[in-house]
């Protein structure tokens, strides 16, 4: 079998209370070129050939449209909506390459372009991470039976949790290029990036590869698309291509299906198989009401119940046979888990820490495997694998790198993450293997990388020689 990955393009969403696009004036809708970038984020054309920052700048308009939808849920007059327009304007041409910072961050004084890492003693994000980090060596030591190793494994928890702490230079964080040395592999990877003519197939140990070719009906029709397999086939559900569409890949083709979606769907939702794999559950979209759910059992797409809290960027695992989501970006959801089943969502105990833009992947007995993510927190990029079993949290391993709003499928004992954005300044993406004997962790290895960055990679596992053209 292999794994098959499809890597969609960044975005974000933005929500309120009541529906996103009700929220927008008429007159704002009239302006097209100010509408979209309020309600896709899409970037002007040539934004990438003249600001330096780019990722920077996401980031600050992101931050202004926010503020400006809330601003404007608040308004109940022509006037009040005016100021909010305003105050978008002046906010985003302060951002990197606004008009107020043509140059990106160079002579930028907007808070988001200052070096926090220049004066780290000043850095409340370092020393909190820093001390905790101490803290975890510290109660890791006192547990030690007096033995050198125990205490060796403890300085070596202290080392990876220190490599997460903000502005911690790690000279021997390297991308690990596949060896002789992987333990074999039963699984397969298919990567098919944004453009599918450079996709490619490579073996589970990273030793073998070759180039498929697969078809769709756009080349963004996987960009931002959630996915599940159902029973042994591939759906995407929602994206860029179309947030309500249901996709299915037929063969060597990707097709699209009559049946809509309720809701409108992006990479901060999230989409899981369950009851053996026969059906899909597709939760949390990026526009209100953003707790809801629906079931898609290949004839029909139906609403089902809502979760308690906000779960955006949470995901969605499987855990003891039933669809589980953990923590959430925004407040209401920090830390919260949350299980379903046909009656509703239930509570479990909260997660110890606030993660979000994390992988959920269940095992044979039951248990989930939570890993990567940014962790609040601290402030970092996590490499932290967690397992919750019997209703326990604990971290049982380390990956090799961080991994954020990355995706991850179980091929038999072994988890397949693929990169998503930028959690590494490494200049490629990896794909890392996780391997359990018995459900129990006993490494990872580095098996492939892409060069670009991008979205919940899209992930399924074929054969080796699936749509390989023999003519070519």
């Amino acid at each position: 079998m292999c794994l098959l990955i499809f890597l969609p393009i960044a975005s974000s969403a933005v929500f309120l209370e009541k529906s996103y696009e009700d929220t927008i004036p008429e007159r704002i809708k009239s302006d097209p070129k100010l509408f979209v970038n309020l309600t896709t984020n899409e970037k002007i054309e040539s934004m990438e050939e003249r600001c330096p920052d780019e990722d920077l700048y996401n980031e600050c308009s992101a931050i202004c449209r926010f503020e400006y939808l809330q601003c404007l849920g608040e308004c109940d007059s022509a006037l009040c909506e005016s100021e909010c327009i305003n105050d978008y304007s002046t906010c985003t041409s302060f951002c990197p390459c606004g008009s107020n910072c043509p140059s990106g961050c160079e002579n930028c004084e907007n808070p988001i372009c200052v070096d926090e890492c220049d004066d780290v003693q000043s850095n409340e994000e370092y020393t909190v991470c820093l001390e905790a980090a101490l803290e975890a060596q510290a109660i890791c030591t006192r547990e030690c039976t007096p033995d050198v190793p125990c205490f060796e494994k403890c300085s070596e928890i202290y080392i990876e949790n220190l490599r997460d702490c903000p502005c911690v230079v790690d000279f021997t964080t390297t991308t690990e290029e596949p060896t002789t040395t992987h333990p074999p592999s039963n699984g397969n990877l298919l990567v098919l990036l944004n453009n599918l003519r450079e996709s490619y197939i490579v073996s589970g140990d990273g030793l073998e590869s070759s180039i498929p070719t697969i078809n769709a009906p756009d080349d963004d029709f996987t960009d931002r698309a959630l996915f599940a397999v159902v029973q042994n086939e591939l759906y995407l559900f929602g994206g860029a291509y179309d947030n309500q569409m249901i996709g299915k890949l037929d063969g060597c083709n990707f097709v699209e299906l009559s049946i809509r979606l309720n809701f409108r769907y992006y990479h901060d939702s999230a989409a899981v198989a369950f009851d053996d794999g026969a059906i899909a559950l597709i939760c949390f979209p990026g526009y209100s009401p953003i707790e809801s759910c629906e079931i898609f059992d290949l004839t029909s797409a139906t609403p089902t119940h809502s979760t308690q809290y906000t779960h955006t960027y949470g995901k969605l695992g499987i855990y003891q046979g039933n669809p589980i989501t953990v923590g959430s970006y925004y407040s209401s959801g920090t830390k919260k888990v949350e299980v379903y089943n046909p009656t509703g969502w239930f509570s479990m105990p909260d997660h110890t820490r606030n993660i979000y833009a994390h992988t959920l992947t269940g095992l044979d007995d039951g248990s989930l495997i939570l890993a990567g993510g940014y962790d609040m927190t601290q402030d970092s990029f996590s490499k932290n694998i967690w397992m919750l079993k019997n209703g326990s949290w604990d971290i049982i391993g380390l990956m090799k790198m961080n991994y954020y709003l990355a995706s991850a499928i179980r091929i038999e004992s072994e988890i397949f993450i693929a990169s998503g954005r930028p959690a590494e300044n490494v200049g490629n993406y990896p794909v890392e293997r996780i391997i359990f004997e018995d459900n129990q962790f006993i490494e990872t290895n580095i098996i492939a990388s892409h060069d670009s960055s991008n979205y919940i990679p899209v992930l399924f596992a074929v054969e080796i020689d699936f749509c390989i053209d023999e003519s070519s």
